[in-house]
């Protein structure tokens, strides 16, 4: 089905970028520079004509706009994606998005972790580690790395992504 794009009040060339998701509290936390924004998200809603109770299926869920849309949108979404970082940190955006999470309380614990010490390569890959570098900074992306080898993690009852 081809869907015919565009009819919110966002300008069209903005739409399938990541340029608005800064101006969206829970899309802001991590944002993905090859994504596109929650009001794309929603136009492709509306537009297939999902009724309630429909599930939303997204195969490259990456940090969860979609997921975390359609949520907001009153849908559910089941999302796989193959990078475990992704994974917890959509999964997260997706709890904030359910309200099952406090994200001032996460945040908070957060704040509280020490950077990660030891070498980021010891725990990533060479190109994973490159791609994490360009999408995060590196001192974020010790506490983050602290807080996941400290097990600061949303339960498996809660996982939204499915992480092969």
């Amino acid at each position: 089905m081809q869907l015919s794009l565009f009819t919110d009040s966002i300008h069209p060339a903005l739409a399938p970028t990541n340029l608005t998701s800064s101006l969206h509290p829970i899309h802001r936390w991590v944002n993905f520079i090859a994504g596109y924004s929650p009001e794309f998200v929603s136009v492709c809603i509306r537009e297939a004509g999902l009724s309630s109770g429909d599930i939303i299926l997204d195969p490259f869920g990456g940090l969860g706009t979609t997921p975390v849309q359609s949520l907001l949108d009153g849908f559910s979404c089941i999302a796989c994606e193959a990078n475990p970082y992704f994974a917890d940190l959509a999964t997260a955006k997706c709890q904030a998005a359910l309200g099952a999470i406090n994200p001032d309380e996460v945040f908070s614990t957060l704040h509280q972790l020490s950077p990660y010490k030891g070498e980021l390569a010891d725990i990533y890959s060479a190109d994973a580690l490159t791609f994490l570098k360009k999408l995060i900074p590196e001192t974020e992306l010790r506490v983050l790395v602290n807080a996941r080898l400290k097990g600061l993690k949303i339960t498996p009852d809660n996982k939204f992504f499915i992480n092969w």
